[in-house]
């Protein structure tokens, strides 16, 4: 689990790969009276305990802007 307070753009990466796909929920909680975005993403079809959480991360206001703007940046039609 974690929480993101910043991004930075890291190195492009020419071998990239797909990664595997997976579902993702959101969820909207409150943490010491702040209000988060919480996503939660799941294990693939492969894994052996299917359904359980993979991943979890937290985005404050400031981190979802950040987020927001970075998806702009490279979806010019959103």
């Amino acid at each position: 689990m974690a929480r993101i307070t910043s991004f930075h753009e890291g190195q492009h990466n020419p071998n990239a790969r797909p990664h595997t796909e997976t579902e993702c929920s959101f969820s909207f909680v409150e943490v010491h009276g702040e209000p988060m975005v919480n996503l939660a993403t799941f294990g693939s079809k492969d894994r052996q305990k299917k359904g359980s959480t993979s991943q979890t991360i937290q985005l404050d206001r400031e981190a979802a802007l950040a987020l927001v703007e970075i998806l702009r940046r490279q979806f010019d039609d959103i």
